[in-house]
């Protein structure tokens, strides 16, 4: 095994090691962030592979480098939220101006969030109906492979999975078909 690949494997393992991991969890939480420390980490682990280059194995074991980069990362994600805190109040009390035709604050936008969770809630049931009740369940596994895997590239994923571009759009259309059924039955059921 290289010397690159041994160093390599070894930050691999720092990184997902409990002292990581809990270094960045002790930071970020004190300040009420700890739900940041996946993300932390996983920044913390590619500063670590980008600069392996850098480690000096005299000053000590590659796991003391490692929790070093990741508390450098915590410390850092901790002055963006906290800049980011700064603007936010900055921006309200700039909003609280004389004039309120002129302040900066955006209505609240909580309504539209709500209606988006309601709509995927809805959709996530429609599918799951759809893949339960579609009458040719290959159907449902092409359209759903043509939008997961391909993006709905129907030439590519065609050729991919072995058929004719016509073939998955018979596919298409009698998922969409079911679907709409559902829907439609969901529809009436709720009213």
């Amino acid at each position: 095994m290289s010397a690159i690949a041994l160093i390599d494997e070894l930050i691999a393992e720092a990184v997902m090691s409990a002292r990581t991991r809990g270094a960045v969890w002790r930071i970020l939480s004190s300040a009420g962030a700890g739900q940041d420390t996946e993300d932390v980490v996983a920044d913390a682990a590619e500063a670590a592979v980008k600069s392996a280059a850098l480690y000096d194995p005299t000053l000590g074991p590659v796991e003391a480098w490692v929790v070093t980069i990741a508390k450098r990362r915590a410390y850092d994600h901790l002055k963006r939220i906290g800049a980011a805190g700064r603007l936010n109040v900055r921006l309200e009390v700039a909003a609280d101006g004389p004039d309120s035709a002129l302040g900066v604050r955006v209505a609240d936008f909580s309504d539209d969030v709500l209606e988006r969770v309601d709509g995927a809630a809805q959709a996530r049931e429609v599918l799951r109906l759809t893949g339960i009740l579609v009458a040719n369940p290959v159907a449902y596994r092409r359209v759903a492979s043509l939008w997961m895997t391909y993006q709905g590239d129907t030439g590519r994923a065609a050729a991919a999975m072995g058929i004719t571009p016509a073939a998955l759009r018979d596919s298409c259309r009698e998922v969409r078909r079911c679907a709409h059924v559902v829907r439609h039955a969901m529809a009436a059921r709720g009213s």
